[in-house]
């Protein structure tokens, strides 16, 4: 039973000693570090894989503070390779007139536009992507992407 333990121990050793000397199985890359173009925190993040293998990662840029209330946009990387390259953040949601003043926010909030709540959802037999959002916690949107998410 000791001799069972022990070989089974040193085994266990022996395979941890050797994996620190293979390739990387997980890379890890910050997409969105706060700060980045400005944007004081990004929240509420997404990703999905279109049936080509680009690999989309949207989120809240929440432009001034973490807080739910403010003023955001939803910003988007994409990458063409499964994840190994990224193209720059950009915001992808609500390019049509502003509307502000929040009525969710008590206090401060009547010329702040928050866009929120982004959810992509592929559409595995016809590649489209539809990607809906909200603006101040009152009206919904939707738009498609038929190029794997080059445009919207």
């Amino acid at each position: 039973m000791k001799t069972a333990r022990l070989f089974t121990l040193s085994a266990l050793v022996w395979a941890t000693s050797s994996l620190s000397h293979a390739a990387p199985i997980l890379e890890k890359t910050d997409l969105f570090p706060a700060g980045m173009n400005g944007v004081a925190l990004y929240r509420i993040p997404g990703i999905v894989v279109t049936p080509t293998g680009a690999v989309l990662v949207y989120c809240e840029a929440r432009k001034n503070s973490r807080s739910d209330w403010g003023e955001i946009e939803i910003h988007l990387r994409r990458s063409p390779d499964v994840g190994k390259t990224w193209e720059p953040a950009r915001q992808i949601a609500h390019f049509d007139e502003r509307i502000e003043g929040n009525p969710r926010k008590p206090n401060g909030g009547e010329h702040e536009q928050t866009v929120n709540n982004p959810v992509a959802i592929v559409d595995r037999e016809t590649g489209a992507i539809e990607f809906l959002y909200c603006v101040n916690y009152a009206r919904c949107f939707s738009m498609r992407s038929k190029d794997d998410g080059k445009t919207f």
